[in-house]
């Protein structure tokens, strides 16, 4: 924190702006469903995490806690990037918004292929239709059909409705996993 108090008096930035509140939507209800998909993006993260610290300390070295650690780094990074907007600051640095994304898709792409043995153990069509609702968002928002209002109608349900699949798929994930863990420990 120290550092990036030091970064801003450097750049001449006020670091009082570092703290301002973000802004409250008026009138009531504007940007409902922008903020509602944030608040969704923290769950899954926050669930993973939570259920990588429990059952690693109760089981150490159980290959579910490298797949739990993986879930809440890769959801906790699209929180990261939905709030603080890192795919826009790219793009004012001359970084193309295609080549971010498709930075965050093989990163996507790598944790699918690693765990590939363990989503047939797991509801994963919820996580499937998910990233397919998010995806079909994400190009909306790139073609921006039909003007800017059409646009963003079309872009923000897709992808409120993908992040209640994703909640739903790791919350799931999770409680079971804490649950298959719990039933082991009566049988011994």
């Amino acid at each position: 924190m120290v550092a990036i108090l030091v970064i801003a008096q450097h750049y001449g930035l006020s670091a009082s702006l570092l703290f301002l509140p973000p802004p409250s939507p008026y009138p009531v209800g504007e940007r409902l469903f922008t903020y509602t998909f944030q608040i969704l993006c923290a769950v899954p993260g926050v669930v993973c995490a939570f259920t990588w610290a429990l059952l690693h300390k109760l089981q150490p070295g159980a290959k579910i806690n490298r797949f739990m650690l993986a879930s809440a780094l890769i959801t906790g990074g699209f929180l990261l990037n939905e709030i603080y907007r890192i795919h826009i600051i790219f793009l004012l640095l001359g970084v193309p918004k295609l080549v971010t994304c498709s930075i965050y898709a093989v990163a996507v792409g790598l944790y699918g292929w690693g765990f590939r043995n363990f989503w047939r153990s797991t509801p994963y069509p919820l996580l499937m239709w998910g990233m397919g609702l998010l995806a079909f968002g994400i190009a909306i928002d790139t073609l921006q059909p039909g003007g800017h209002e059409i646009s963003v109608f079309l872009e923000g349900i897709p992808k409120v409705l993908s992040e209640v699949n994703v909640v739903l798929y790791f919350w799931i994930t999770c409680h079971r996993e804490i649950r298959i863990y719990l039933s082991q420990k009566k049988l011994n």
